[in-house]
């Protein structure tokens, strides 16, 4: 026979759908509700319970019931007779009969007097929110002292939409942080709650500044000149510099030959090349490199990890700038420095078709053998080598520059 505790643990189990059938104003209908629950009289194994370890267990499920207590689950009884037991009452069901009931018993009283409470409030200052509410007022559970505060920026953003700042300015007393913190649920609320022409569609929700009209930092791209006398001809006293995708785009770098690397160490590792200029490329940064308008007249050149998830960076970049060649990437080097190799992610993706046919040879070894070569492990001196093979103008006394 099921006890109080694993009864209670089921009538837990039903609050999010007591929370939706208050939503739908169904509460009405779903109490009085019944609670499946085993109130078999016979043990699970072959013999049956003695009378008093039953009758012992059937008070206690009277003693936790709304009959003894005042609240909670009631029980409906019936009379049996039968020679193992003698005449007493049995529980033939389990009943929940209010909705007060439920909340006493289960002490989630609280808890739904918040969620309720925040329901409301929404419905009474955002009424666009409504289907919003049905379908995630979960998520309200965990916003503790945010949601009022969010209610204020939703509120300033609706009467004050795109504001052109940044989030951190808005002229209200919450917590600066608050609009980085709540970002996704706050937006999930702005798509409802803003006028149509207050939303830029076609930014992703991830790109929540431009999507919703705010400021943001601009993220930077690490590039190195491999030319000092370049660099200094073009009015340059730094040879590495940090700057947004914009700001590379002014540089005044026509007719120039680019590297772009996978990790940082391997662009402060490059050797000297004439009128060449390195980019740290992030992995999938290399996204960034799409708003450089002078990459298209470029010669690129792409080195990244040995791994299916390097070649798919570079296809990838290919496919954006198609005179993109890769260094580095081939057969020859992933078997010269296979002993310095770590397992793969075990990827299954099929060939990028921008691949050549060395490349697709390599690309098909990796995955293969679920192999990932990083490139810092690939020797400086045979780096030198390979930019000396393919890159004709390079100074013959190329060198690694620290």
């Amino acid at each position: 026979m099921i006890a109080p505790d694993e009864l209670l643990a089921k009538a837990k189990r039903l609050y999010p759908s007591v929370v939706s059938d208050w939503i739908r104003d169904e509460c009405k209908s779903f109490f009085p509700k019944r609670i499946p629950a085993n109130l078999e009289l016979k043990s699970s194994g072959t013999e049956r319970k003695k009378q008093s370890e039953l009758l012992r267990e059937v008070q206690e499920l009277r003693n936790h019931s709304k009959q003894t207590r005042g609240y909670g689950y009631s029980v409906h009884w019936e009379e049996i007779a039968n020679r193992s037991h003698g005449l007493n009452e049995f529980p033939k069901q389990i009943w929940i009969d209010t909705l007060e009931d439920y909340l006493g018993w289960t002490r989630l009283k609280s808890d739904f007097e918040r969620i309720t409470s925040r329901i409301r409030v929404l419905r009474e200052e955002f009424p666009t929110l409504e289907s919003w509410v049905a379908s995630s007022w979960n998520k309200l559970q965990d916003l503790d002292d945010d949601f009022q505060d969010l209610v204020t920026v939703t509120r300033y953003l609706r009467d004050h939409p795109r504001p052109d700042c940044f989030p951190r300015e808005l002229p209200l007393a919450v917590p600066t942080k608050l609009v980085e913190r709540q970002q996704k649920i706050l937006g999930e609320w702005l798509d409802f709650v803003l006028a149509s022409e207050s939303i830029d569609f076609g930014c992703d929700r991830k790109d929540f500044a431009a999507r919703y009209g705010f400021k943001s930092f601009r993220k930077h791209l690490l590039l190195r000149f491999l030319d000092s006398d370049w660099c200094a001809s073009l009015g340059l006293h730094f040879e590495e510099l940090s700057l947004p995708p914009s700001s590379i785009d002014a540089l005044n770098v026509n007719d120039c030959r680019v590297i772009i690397v996978e990790n940082k160490t391997n662009l402060l590792t490059l050797p000297t090349i004439p009128r060449t200029l390195g980019i740290f490329g992030e992995g999938k940064g290399v996204s960034q490199l799409l708003r450089i308008g002078w990459l298209d007249r470029s010669e690129i050149y792409y080195w990244g990890d040995l791994d299916v998830e390097g070649f798919e960076i570079y296809a990838h970049l290919k496919f954006r700038f198609p005179q993109t060649k890769s260094i580095l990437m081939d057969l020859t080097t992933i078997q010269r420095f296979e002993n310095l190799g770590t397992v793969g992610n075990g990827s299954e993706r099929e060939v990028p078709v921008e691949l050549n046919s060395a490349e697709t040879e390599a690309f098909r070894y990796l995955r293969k053998n679920n192999l990932r070569i990083e490139q810092e492990h690939i020797l400086q001196s045979y780096v030198n080598e390979a930019f000396r093979a393919i890159l004709p103008s390079m100074d013959d006394s190329v060198r690694r520059v620290p």
